[in-house]
């Protein structure tokens, strides 16, 4: 997904919103069920990196197509129901793997070269979304602002008459805005067409253009951005991703407290034990080579939909919220009980103190990451708002992997170590938002 961050940032802004988005998703759902039919590691591993290579193009377009489409006052709602639907996403995905995985059918063709069981109609059952996404692109337009900056104010004067249709039920041509202004980079845009450039002028030009990110008056904010997104992003996947594991070994460490050995089952004691479990195997030479499953609880799948329930309903509340306090008011709240959540984490007497703060800190987070999307939207230009969103969220992916890297590094270190070193960073991150700068106005 890092791979592609610039390639689709340039082509959104230079062809389009909506002819990008439509041909992702379509592709990235026949990614899916090519992954589906794969008989060996290679080939799926081929097809998921060009599903991530993908799907990151349709992420970053589709929150500039929807920011687009709504005015100021309703734009940060709108964000924030992206960020709902994809928490019911995150609740329903493991709801339909714990009901096709563990089914035990499975049927071969050609004398076995060819097995299709319940593993591969699940990941088949995971690109009919997109697919279906696919389908409700076709209904909608071009974005309207992504056609004034290309001056075609004509095209994006009937847009603006149909969606007028569409809200108030009466008839377009009563749409009250008769004459759009023409933007300053669509001029300089009709301007080299007016000379004919060849392919190479062209190229230049958009360049050119995107030089801009990196200079003022937009530089400052797009590196303030990206770091708030990659401590963001960091917390909130580093945590989720390790969050089954965590729970496992919360479950399987109070399932040994009739041990007296044990200890007395506080959140600390289960992860120390662990990593002193892990230690002792890596440095036993007699191990077996044989790997044997361990069985994971149900209680691991439940308290993983907890978790993504919250989320959801924490989406609601904020959406109800947003339009009462400032985007970045909401940010810096997201940040701070994410970082309160990290530092306090480690401190969890029982499982049941696990699974709150690891729902309150996962939601917060989730939050978090989406309101920072929606503030960078309001503060970039339309020529340069998909780029930034795909270079954001390439960084705000980095500091996952990196996050996911060093976790169990400082795992070793002790139980406090990686809780404390994550909520600091988000800390920090607190701070660096009050130098957020306000939207100028005039990007709408």
């Amino acid at each position: 997904m890092m791979s592609s961050a610039c390639v689709w940032g340039y082509w959104a802004d230079t062809i389009g919103r909506r002819p990008l988005l439509l041909y992702g998703l379509i592709l990235d759902a026949l990614c899916n069920f090519l992954i589906s039919t794969s008989q060996s590691f290679y080939v799926l591993l081929t097809f998921k990196f060009f599903s991530g290579f993908i799907v990151n193009g349709p992420f970053a377009i589709n929150m500039t197509f929807v920011a687009e489409y709504h005015s100021e006052k309703y734009r940060s709602r709108a964000l924030l129901l992206i960020g709902l639907f994809n928490a019911s996403a995150q609740f329903v995905l493991p709801c339909v793997a714990w009901i096709v995985i563990p089914q035990g059918w499975s049927f071969e063709l050609l004398d076995g070269a060819f097995v299709y069981n319940s593993w591969r109609l699940f990941l088949f059952l995971s690109g009919l979304p997109c697919f279906i996404a696919s389908l409700t692109v076709l209904y909608f337009p071009e974005s309207p602002k992504f056609l004034m900056t290309q001056g075609k104010n004509e095209e994006a004067l009937k847009v603006f008459r149909w969606m007028y249709s569409l809200n108030t039920g009466n008839p377009p041509e009563m749409f009250p805005v008769k004459v759009l202004r023409q933007e300053d980079f669509a001029k300089k845009l009709n301007d080299n067409k007016l000379r004919n450039p060849n392919f190479w002028q062209k190229t230049y030009n958009r360049l050119v253009q995107m030089s801009l990110l990196f200079r003022k008056p937009y530089f400052k904010s797009f590196m303030l951005i990206a770091v708030l997104q990659f401590g963001s992003i960091l917390g909130l996947n580093t945590l989720r991703l390790w969050l089954p594991q965590l729970f496992t070994v919360m479950e399987n460490y109070q399932s040994m407290q009739s041990d007296p050995e044990v200890g007395s089952g506080t959140f600390c004691d289960a992860v120390n034990n662990m990593t002193s479990l892990s230690n002792n195997r890596v440095n036993d030479a007699n191990t077996s080579d044989i790997c044997v499953p361990v069985p994971v609880p149900d209680a691991v799948y439940i308290n993983s939909l907890i978790v993504s329930a919250t989320s959801v309903i924490l989406y609601l509340l904020s959406s109800v919220a947003i339009n009462k306090i400032s985007r970045k008011i909401l940010m810096m709240i997201s940040f701070f009980f994410s970082s309160l959540g990290f530092f306090v984490f480690y401190l969890s007497p029982n499982s049941d103190v696990v699974l709150a703060l690891s729902a309150l800190t996962v939601s917060f987070s989730n939050i978090t990451t989406l309101t920072i999307t929606s503030i960078l939207v309001e503060l970039m230009p339309t020529s340069l708002r998909t780029l930034a969103i795909s270079l954001v969220m390439m960084i705000g992916r980095l500091g996952a992997v990196s996050g996911n890297l060093v976790f169990p590094i400082l795992l070793n270190l002790g139980c406090y170590v990686p809780f404390s070193t994550i909520g600091g960073y988000l800390a920090l991150c607190l701070l660096i938002a009050i130098f957020i700068p306000k939207p100028s106005g005039i990007l709408v």
